[in-house]
């Protein structure tokens, strides 16, 4: 019999032994077998593969000097230590069939794991050669047939089953020495190869040898049984054999090397890193949170000193809070310049009479004083005080011009506001997530552009997810199975047939979707989606690459139903019938399995020739709240993930052909979208619950979305605009009549316009300058302009209704005055919002950018507007009201009875009840505690708020993809791919060097444990902390193994034709007669040198990886279309009369050699283009082909840019996500360390990790960063323009800085309380906070600052009678009647980021200026406006 069958059964199998003396361990014994016999009589002749040994039972025969060359070279230990002849069980042809076969582990291990190599080999010697082989093999059963070769014609007895006792500790000692050697292009071990339907995670020492030996692998040509035991000989004294076997990290023999780490965790000298966790919490008592207690005692130390200071004061004439009042005529004029020798307590020496506004209010002074001027200032006091004159005297000069000449005013203004928003006609939109919230300067962007325009694009997914409802009465339910290994297993209910062809009809009619395109000549086309799918192995396989677990069974409802009964069974020979179940479990084990290997001969493969992992297509096995388990039970599933996958194009491609691609998978997706909403409402089964998606369907729903809430939005803006035109008014008396006179509705409606010309106005400047907008302008900017619009409004009409006119002063110089008045004020917030708004563009932010320069010019566009069209149109108001017109029908005359000047409910409500209670001295104590309890609480919790955006909060509530993104945590069991890419674009490294090959590679000798592949194995070992989950897959390893093995008539690698024209592909022939090596006979088998895999142990998944892109009409072999094998491409084009293929010089190199630069430059190439097939599984191009890119320089070539895949571990959470990146990018900088340490700086080589998430989650590993600066920009603007525009008073410009500060501080604490992440939306709203929060604060503090009392307690009493209510009517509740329509928001970033955070801002900034400032103010206050006072005198 051909022992080559024999040792493809095991020539995978990697076992350890060392060189010992095979006669001392048996004294005596003899042969079981010698010499190839013939077929198998049980199969028919056509079968080559079960050809048998010849039974003999005599003595070992001497060895021929042949055999002695042949043993030296493959089976050493084999030759007695005495150096006298050997004796063999073996034939020459039977060592030269063991020698041609162990080219076949060679590539697999031979080049990473030379002692698992090595002791393979002495394991199959044993079993095949040694002398005294009856001690541990017996014979059970025998065949009788026609004699083959040299015994033709004869009837011979041939051995057709065997027992193997094998010691127990040899068969573990085996397994662990090799169980652990990688085969990289799968990422995972050999053993997911090698122990067949168990796969690498339920492999284990006796479940591998059994498989190798079972002839129902496919591959063994008889039967070998396996006995184990821990005893020395057996009850039928057989001798359990036990050679020694050398630890994986040890070498086998002097000169030759040991296992890597990769392959050989003992071999390891790095350990698994230990990461630091990034949570900000600590501890300072055991089980308090560190910050929590910090603020607790600062609370309690700063509370008691603030009540000591408050008591103190009663028992002190003066304290310093009443001697240091600033509200002396004087103020802090220095003691020589003060007129009364520095008396600080005469200056005012009458109290202010009661009157109703602080801007009226007069006072009696002693005749005998002598009055402040300019000379007795300081010069910042003379400057503050020019300023404030400057701006009262323009303000008053313009309010007059523009109440005098009211039409031309508004006619200007109007169209000066409309010429801008004529630039909206020019606006671009962006909606692309990636042009919103990533920077093209950001490092993930220039990577992503480097890896694109590098390497090929993604594909688009279109997926469904497939939850199982438990229903008895449908027969879906969980159920008992027992296995082939008597085990008891709970399948999940998916695993029902009746719910199995219920999703494979639903994929069936998935592929039948018609979609109607018009081409380029303008056609109409019907297509299917075989027109946009990715097919792998198109043309051979014309099948669309669908991830589903009906792949099992090829998609065949046939295949599904098949059953095998077996007598023998398995496990103990147990009959029992293999069905769809079995066949999961062995798929399940091994997604690889062929159908010589499967029970039933289905093999696992799908009809698109790709394997299917059982965690891409099945949900719900993972235990809740674990990660990934080590031994998943796929089983035990209740989702069905499927996936199709579809062709992608790069959308910013100019090429036609690019842009017809993409549009026709847009097409689909839109047709595939329609049907599962049609199939989910109609067709959906009872027990069933879905989910899906497509590439599209976020953009379709974000888009969506934008308009979905718009009825939301306008009541909200509604409610705003109907308080605000109804509020305005005053009504004195209960009538009609005097209701439509003094009401200002009209005025109302055209502030309100105001705002939105102002918003249009901002939109079409940039829309003119080219600035993009974003979504978030149009749902924010309105609300903001508004905000801060109104709140001038109303304190501009409410001051006017307060502020009667002077006998002296015509309408005119009325409202004149009344600007000057207010207008500073609203200066002051506009240009303090504006100049915010305008830094705050400093960030990198794409959407923040637009945001803020949209925002600050529609704010500084409003203040225009309101100073120019709304002060004429308050003037022409004014004359209506006052010659008793009505309101809207202003042609209509009322009575002109007199009237009482009304003061209005919330300015009486605040002069007589609000005001007086919070200035008692014990309420404003208590204030100060309770909001310095409040700040020290928000502290605390501050830096706990969570960072990221879950991607359902983005979907309104009745979202399909809402639901699929729910699924998707729930039953989503892969992590997304990671390349890790080394842009050697200038040639930094020489990768034709193994110098520089090391610094890369992962398992060949002499790689290096920090190596890039190395650091990223040794990284995946701990993927809770890493999030790196499997192995790499490198390049460098894949080249070397090609290009090193060895040509024989089976293994056509590395070759090229004989004139050394060109590459020549392993399915071109060898010309009879032609020698494959001038030094070497050559057989006619063809008989091969060490290295080499055989190709049919990975035809089927070989092929995975497949990636088309040429074509050739000749030279290629014709696949059956039923065949599980499948055919390289022609990707080299037509040959015509090709010649002799010859093996590359590479192929002739020793296991410690690699090819030189030369060889390298030639070979690399043909590697990358070489298609696997039988004759070369290790070809690069299905695995590699797009992950290096060379360069050629005369004809040699040279790699620039490479990466190598790898996968993250399951990723769910935002935290996940932007940790992963991190991570990632920590192993990269670890991995440059190493690689560029000793090279020059300019000589460093830049290496990063990629992957398609990272560029929308970049943004959250500097969000804390990126937010204060933000938020320390816009403040300090603030505090700049606070200082200029208030006189140069730094005590008001603190006091407004303080209470922002703490808007923002507890609008923080809110956030973590009502669980709202800190990510882009609410960056922006925490910027836009700061803005409104000018609001509540600018406008009092400067009230205060001019307003005239005999102490800080009457002037704070006075500002919140008058300021207060205008801020409250103003701001306050005109929001928080539209922010309350918001909840009802379908769209989750409304309920959540505007709602939740518009809510907080209005009532936190209400509460800051309307409680705790005007008692901050009683306390410390800025002194009295010099400027104000002088005039005042």
């Amino acid at each position: 019999m051909t022992m080559k069958c024999l040792v493809l059964a095991w020539s995978l199998v990697p076992t350890l032994a060392m060189v010992d003396s095979s006669y001392s361990m048996y004294p005596s014994g003899q042969c079981v077998w010698y010499d190839k016999c013939g077929q198998d009589p049980d199969y028919p002749p056509s079968d080559t593969q079960h050809y048998l040994m010849c039974k003999y039972d005599g003595q070992a025969k001497s060895a021929s000097h042949k055999q002695i060359e042949i043993l030296q070279e493959v089976c050493p230990h084999l030759l007695p230590e005495d150096g006298s002849l050997p004796e063999l069980c073996c034939s020459l042809s039977q060592l030269e069939d063991m020698k041609k076969n162990f080219e076949l582990p060679k590539g697999l291990i031979g080049q990473t794991c030379p002692t698992c190599y090595y002791n393979f080999r002495k394991n199959f010697c044993d079993v095949t050669c040694h002398p005294r082989q009856s001690n541990f093999v017996r014979v059970d059963k025998v065949a009788k047939g026609p004699g083959d070769g040299d015994y033709k014609g004869q009837e011979k007895e041939m051995v057709k089953s065997l027992t193997y006792f094998v010691s127990e500790e040899f068969n573990d000692r085996t397994y662990e020495s090799c169980k652990n050697v990688q085969f990289p292009a799968q990422s995972d071990t050999v053993m997911g190869l090698l122990c067949g339907a168990y796969g690498s995670k339920k492999c284990t020492a006796k479940r591998w040898f059994d498989y190798m030996g079972s002839i129902s692998n496919g591959y063994s040509p008889f039967q070998i049984n396996y006995e184990y035991g821990s005893s020395q000989t057996s009850g039928d004294n057989h001798t359990y054999h036990n050679p020694s076997a050398t630890s994986c990290n040890l070498p086998a023999q002097p000169g030759m090397s040991a296992c890597g780490c990769a392959d050989c965790p003992k071999a390891c000298t790095v350990n698994i890193p230990q990461f630091a966790d990034r949570d900000p919490n600590f501890e300072i008592v055991r089980g308090v949170d560190g910050l929590v207690f910090i603020m607790i005692i600062v609370f309690v130390v700063g509370s008691i000193i603030f009540v000591a200071i408050v008591c103190a004061s009663d028992a002190l004439t003066k304290s310093n809070l009443e001697i240091r009042d600033d509200d002396s005529l004087y103020g802090d004029i220095p003691t020589e310049c003060q007129k009364d020798n520095g008396s600080r307590r005469n200056s005012v020496t009458t109290p202010l009479r009661e009157l109703p506004s602080p801007s009226r209010i007069s006072y009696i002074n002693d005749p005998n004083e002598e009055k402040l001027t300019m000379d007795d200032l300081s010069f910042l006091d003379k400057l503050g005080a020019t300023v404030e004159n400057n701006m009262t005297n323009f303000f008053t000069w313009w309010g007059t011009l523009a109440a005098k000449y009211p039409l031309p005013v508004i006619i200007l203004s109007i169209a000066f506001a409309v010429g801008l928003s004529t630039g909206v006609i020019y606006l671009e939109v962006t909606t692309d997530p990636i042009e919103l919230w990533a920077s093209p300067t950001s490092r993930s962007r220039v990577e992503k552009d480097f890896f694109d325009s590098t390497f090929r694009p993604f594909y688009r997914t279109a997926q469904v997810i497939i939850h199982a409802k438990e229903m008895p009465e449908h027969g879906v339910t969980r159920f008992n199975f027992t296995d082939h290994l008597r085990n008891q297993l709970d399948f999940g209910p998916i695993f029902n047939k009746n719910f199995i062809k219920e999703v494979l009809k639903l994929q069936k009619k998935i592929e039948e979707l018609e979609f109607k395109y018009k081409e380029s000549d303008g056609t109409d086309q019907t297509y299917n989606l075989k027109k946009v799918c990715n097919k792998p192995l198109s043309p051979e396989i014309n099948e669309c690459n669908i991830q589903n677990v009906l792949a099992y069974w090829q998609d065949d409802e046939a295949l599904l139903e098949k059953e095998k009964y077996d007598p023998e069974g398995n496990d103990g020979n147990v009959p029992r019938t293999w069905t769809y179940l079995d066949h999961f479990l062995a798929c399940a084990n091994n997604p690889t399995l062929t159908a010589q290997s499967d029970k039933l001969n289905i093999g696992c493969m799908s009809k698109w020739g790709g394997p299917v992992n059982p965690y891409y297509c099945l949900g719900g096995f993972i235990p809740k709240g674990s990660s990934f388990p080590e031994n998943p039970e796929y089983h035990k599933a209740d989702a069905v993930v499927m996936s199709i996958i579809v062709d992608n194009y790069d959308p910013k491609s100019k090429d036609p052909n690019d842009i017809r691609g993409l549009e026709r998978a847009m097409e689909w997706e839109k047709v595939f979208i329609e049907f599962m909403h049609d199939w989910e409402e109609n067709e959906k089964p009872e027990y069933m619950e879905i989910a899906f998606n497509s590439e599209r369907s976020i953009e379709d729903e974000l888009d969506k979305e934008t308009y979905g809430d718009i009825v939301t939005i306008a009541i909200s803006y509604i409610i705003m605009f109907v308080y605000i035109t109804f509020s305005l008014g005053q009504t004195s008396k209960c009538t009609v009549s005097m209701f439509m006179i003094e009401s200002k509705i009209t005025l109302g409606l055209g502030g309100v316009m105001i705002v939105l010309i102002s918003v249009a106005a901002s939109i079409g400047t940039f829309g003119f300058v080219g600035v993009p907008a974003t979504l978030i302008i149009f749902e924010i900017i309105p609300f903001l302009v508004l905000a801060v619009g109104v709140d001038n409004i109303f304190i501009l009409v409410q001051t006017y209704q307060r502020e009667p006119r002077k006998e002296y002063e015509s309408h005119a110089e009325h409202v004149g005055r009344v600007v000057g008045e207010v207008a500073p004020s609203m200066l002051l917030s506009s240009v303090s919002e504006s100049t915010c708004f305008f830094l705050g563009a400093l960030s990198d932010m794409p959407a923040v950018r637009a945001f803020a320069l949209y925002a600050g010019v529609a704010l500084f566009v409003d203040f225009l507007m309101q100073i120019t069209c709304f002060v004429s149109l308050l003037s022409l108001d004014m004359m209506r009201q006052e010659s008793n017109r009505f309101d809207i029908i202003c042609c209509v005359r009322g009575s002109k009875k007199d009237k009482e000047q009304s003061e209005g409910m919330l300015f009486r409500l605040f002069k007589h009840l609000y005001g007086p209670f919070l200035m008692k001295k014990w309420v404003r104590a208590s204030v100060i505690v309770l909001f310095f309890g409040w700040a020290c609480s928000s502290i605390a919790v501050v830096p706990k708020i969570e960072i990221g955006l879950d991607a359902e909060i983005s979907m309104p509530d009745n979202s399909y993809v809402l639901k699929y993104f729910t699924f998707l945590k729930e039953y989503l069991s892969v992590g997304p791919p990671v390349y890790f890419v080394v842009n050697n674009t200038r040639g930094q490294l020489d990768l034709s060097s193994e110098k520089d090959q090391n610094k890369l590679c992962l398992g060949l000798p002499g790689c290096s444990e920090n190596s890039l592949a190395g650091q990223i194995f040794n990284w995946q070992k701990a993927p809770e902390s890493t999030y790196i989950a499997t192995a790499p897959m490198p390049w460098i390893d894949g080249y070397i193994t090609w290009a090193k093995a060895d040509v024989t008539e089976g293994v056509r690698c590395c070759r090229h034709y004989k004139d050394k024209s060109g590459f020549c592909p392993s399915h071109i022939e060898n010309q009879p007669g032609s020698s494959i090596k001038d030094d070497e006979e050559k057989d006619p088998g063809g008989e091969p040198k060490e290295g080499q895999l055989d190709d049919s142990m990975f035809k089927n998944y070989d092929e995975f990886y497949y990636d088309v892109t040429e074509k050739t009409n000749k030279s290629r072999h014709k696949r059956q279309a039923d065949s599980a094998y499948f055919d390289y491409y022609g990707d080299y084009g037509d040959y015509g009369d090709t010649g002799t293929c010859m093996p590359c010089e590479t192929t002739h190199l020793d296991s410690q050699q690699r090819p030189s630069a030369e060889q390298f430059g030639q070979t690399i190439e043909w590697f990358l283009k070489a298609n696997p097939g039988e004759q070369c599984p290790s070809a690069g191009h299905a695995a590699y082909g797009s992950s290096v890119k060379l360069a050629n320089n005369g004809g040699s070539n040279s790699v620039r840019s490479s990466n190598m895949m790898a996968f993250h571990s399951i990723l769910k959470t935002s935290k996940d996500y932007y940790m992963a990146l991190a991570r990632a990018r920590e192993l990269t900088d670890n991995v440059m360390a190493f690689v560029n340490n000793g090279t020059d700086p300019e000589d460093h080589v830049n290496i990063f990790p990629y992957s398609v998430f990272y560029v929308f989650y970049e943004q959250y590993l500097t969000m804390w960063r990126d937010t204060l600066q933000s938020l320390a920009i816009s403040l300090a603007a603030i505090f700049l323009v606070t200082f200029v525009l208030m006189g140069f008073d730094l005590v008001s410009s603190c006091i407004n800085l303080l209470i922002i500060v703490l808007i923002v501080l507890n609008l923080g604490g809110l956030m973590y309380w009502w669980h709202i992440t800190l990510n882009a939306v609410s960056l922006v709203n925490l910027v836009m906070a700061v803005g409104i929060s000018v609001e509540f604060c600018s406008h009092m503090t400067r009230a205060f600052s001019v307003n005239i009392g005999k102490d800080r307690t009457e002037r704070a009493s006075n500002v919140l009678t008058n300021m207060g209510s205008s801020v409250l009517s103003g701001i306050t509740l005109t929001k928080f009647g539209g922010i309350v329509v918001l909840a009802f928001a379908k769209s989750q970033i409304f309920s959540i980021f505007y709602f939740r955070m518009y809510l907080g801002i209005v009532l936190i900034g209400a509460a800051h200026g309307l409680i705790l400032l005007p008692v901050l103010l009683s306390y410390c206050g800025p002194k009295i406006n010099v400027a104000k006072l002088i005039n005042s005198q």
